[in-house]
């Protein structure tokens, strides 16, 4: 998190989160409904506007991080499971859905199951096309841009492109701006997604997730130097040309810009600033012509073409031309509606008078008020609690609405499954980690085992209403999203090898079976130690997973349970010291690994806090019967190497080591 960066050291105690579309979930406002798609319960919820009372939920296979798009009746939206789908908006019915993903592969991002080519963009509606990329890794699988027709999700084009694709899709001018995350966004023709530049510097200006348009300017930030970027064209040059790599720049210290009527808005971390719009880009633009000779003077701090500092001039310029200006707290959003700008900050959302900079309201909110909306009188604030807040004059004060558990899997079987799943988890030994449930059953195991660990839980299906009923206790039972269902009718299970640390199956415990392939199932479980329970006898078992050296029998809770554990991956070597061994040969004995064509096993956590950066060049991580230890700036953290999972983290007072190499 952002507010976490001052636990590193050197240079990246200074940088500005880039990646910020997913701090909390982004309303949009349509036909008297709410919307907002969910990254922690994989899924697009659909509110009352008024009471807050949830009318539908539809689930994709894979978080979703972006607010979804509405046009005519029909909400777009895209998901981490490498696919794009169109809903009817009224009723949360899919309408149809489209594949973005060149193939199906599943791998581990940001500690939950996704494609290998998630869509991390939002969905652009223009024209009768949905426009949006997939892929992260240019270089392994490549990443795509696309478009589809609206109403039929039929490929109007695709074209692989250069840089990673993250963000919310900006369509104007006949042209796409997509973000790329740390670096600026590129731009694309909307008629057959062909780059206006060549080439593209992957570093360039800096960017972030959020692009958009200031009268004629594209506007795109905070950088990871904490800068607003305001590109134009240059004056005299042909237009037509990317202006992210032709045009002018500049850019100032700063959050976000709204511009309306002839005022224009300026928000920073600690301040909020109204503007006449036609003075506030006069000066930009005298700073973009004047750029280089600024920044040769000092007034601008750049380094190596990167700015790294706002313009202190452009500050100076308008300040004739400001009418009124406020202090906020932790700035992150802006908007402004009829007569009001309203900030949304840390703890706080405060409300100002567009024309005088009077202050109307301050409301104060849990955690960082990351987006909002505002309708028909109303303001929507959602903040990294998790929480959406309505704040309205004529609202009537309805308190908290909070879903609640039910008991759905009380009675019965209860204390059998309680027993199997504590058992299971204690032979897995350890309570973080990714569990599989191949055969789901009615979700009754997945549930204790979420009760029983920290596990995330994947349970996959071969048939859809049995998948759909289980989902739907699960979501009742108040775990889904630690807990999630994939519909696999094909049989198939597309995952990265070697992640599950515990392979347990439901549907086995009543016919001894899970429905799916052998080696199938064997391929997801873990190396040294990970563990599968499945029922039925060993001695079938033992003919079905002819791989498997030996399988045990035990009684747990009145059920019969065969179980196995996976032994070393043999062949794999190790790094136990800074240069492989005590005897210093660089060399980890690894036999398994050859070639040049790696896949991605996992990606995201755990988190760069503590890290020393990439200047600093701190220990490298060592790594030993599938743990990898991440010795950072102030600890040492243990990772699980084939999902990711952080098992622990030690604080280890007065430790930085850098340049240990050298």
């Amino acid at each position: 998190m952002p507010e976490k960066k001052d636990q590193n050291i050197g240079q990246q105690q200074t940088i500005t989160q880039t990646i910020t579309a997913d701090y909390a979930f982004a309303p949009v406002i349509a036909g008297g409904n709410l919307y907002f798609g969910s990254s922690s319960q994989d899924c697009v919820v659909c509110l009352d506007a008024k009471t807050g009372e949830k009318k539908w939920v539809f689930f994709a296979e894979g978080a979703v991080r972006f607010a979804p798009a509405y046009e005519q009746g029909k909400l777009y939206f895209g998901a981490d499971d490498g696919r794009v789908y169109c809903l009817d908006a009224a009723t949360g019915k899919l309408v149809w859905k489209f594949e973005a993903a060149p193939e199906e592969r599943m791998v581990i991002a940001n500690g939950k199951m996704a494609s290998q080519w998630p869509v991390r963009t939002g969905v652009a509606v223009e024209k009768g096309k949905v426009f949006f990329s997939a892929g992260l890794f240019p270089a392994t699988g490549g990443v795509y841009l696309y478009a589809v027709d609206a109403k039929t999700g039929a490929l109007v084009w695709k074209k692989g492109i250069l840089t990673p694709a993250q963000g919310y899709i900006l369509a104007a001018e006949d042209l796409l701006f997509v973000p790329s995350g740390r670096s600026s966004p590129v731009e694309y023709r909307q008629a057959d997604g062909t780059p206006l530049a060549a080439k593209s510097d992957m570093r360039r200006s800096g960017g972030s997730t959020f692009v958009g348009m200031f009268g004629d300017m594209v506007v795109y930030g905070p950088s990871e130097f904490g800068i607003f970027h305001f590109r134009t064209d240059k004056e005299g040059e042909e237009k037509g040309l990317d202006r992210i790599m032709h045009g002018q720049i500049t850019g100032l210290d700063g959050w976000r810009v709204a511009k309306r009527g002839d005022m224009a808005y300026f928000l920073s971390d600690k301040q909020v600033m109204a503007i006449n719009a036609e003075d506030f880009a006069k000066a930009l633009k005298d700073s973009g012509a004047n750029f280089a000779t600024r920044v040769k003077d000092r007034t601008i701090r750049a380094k190596s073409g990167v700015q790294q500092g706002g313009d202190a001039q452009v500050m100076k310029e308008i300040e004739p031309a400001t009418k009124w200006k406020a202090a906020v707290k932790g700035a992150r959003s802006l908007l402004v509606a009829g007569d009001t700008a309203v900030v949304g900050g840390e703890g706080e959302v405060k409300g100002f008078d567009a024309v005088s900079g009077s202050e109307k309201f301050v409301f104060p909110v849990d955690g960082v008020a990351w987006e909002m909306a505002a309708s028909g009188g109303n303001l929507y604030v959602s903040t990294s609690s998790g929480r959406i807040y309505c704040f309205g004059q004529d609202a009537k004060a309805a308190g908290d609405i909070k879903e609640s558990a039910d008991a759905v899997y009380a009675g019965g079987d209860e204390a059998k499954f309680r027993a199997l799943a504590e058992w299971a988890v204690k032979k897995a030994g350890r309570k973080k980690g990714f569990c599989v449930i191949a055969g789901v059953g009615d979700g009754r195991l997945a549930y204790e085992i979420a009760k029983a660990s920290e596990m995330k839980v994947l349970c996959v299906e071969k048939n859809p209403e049995v998948a759909a009923k289980a989902q739907e206790k699960l979501v009742r039972a108040g775990v889904y999203g630690q807990v999630v269902v994939h519909v696999r009718a094909d049989g198939k299970l597309p995952y990265v090898s070697h992640f599950a640390n515990l392979v347990l199956s439901e549907s086995s415990l009543a016919d001894g079976k899970t429905g799916f392939a052998a080696d199938a199932v064997y391929s997801m479980v873990q190396p040294y130690g990970g563990v599968m329970a499945f029922g039925g006898d060993e001695g079938a078992l033992q003919k079905e997973f002819p791989m498997v050296e030996k399988w045990a029998k035990e009684q747990v809770g009145g059920l019969a349970v065969s179980f196995a554990e996976r032994g070393a991956l043999k062949g794999a070597g190790e790094w136990t010291h800074m240069f492989a061994n005590a005897q210093n040969t660089a060399n980890s004995g690894d036999w398994i690994i050859g070639g040049s064509d790696y896949l991605v096993q996992w990606f995201g956590d755990p988190s760069p806090i503590e890290s020393t950066g990439w200047h600093y060049l701190g220990m490298g991580p060592l790594y030993k019967d599938g743990v990898l230890v991440n010795i950072k700036a102030f600890s040492a953290e243990a990772v699980d190497a084939y999902n990711g999972t952080s098992l622990w983290h030690h604080s280890v007072p007065e430790s930085t080591r850098l340049n240990p190499g050298r």
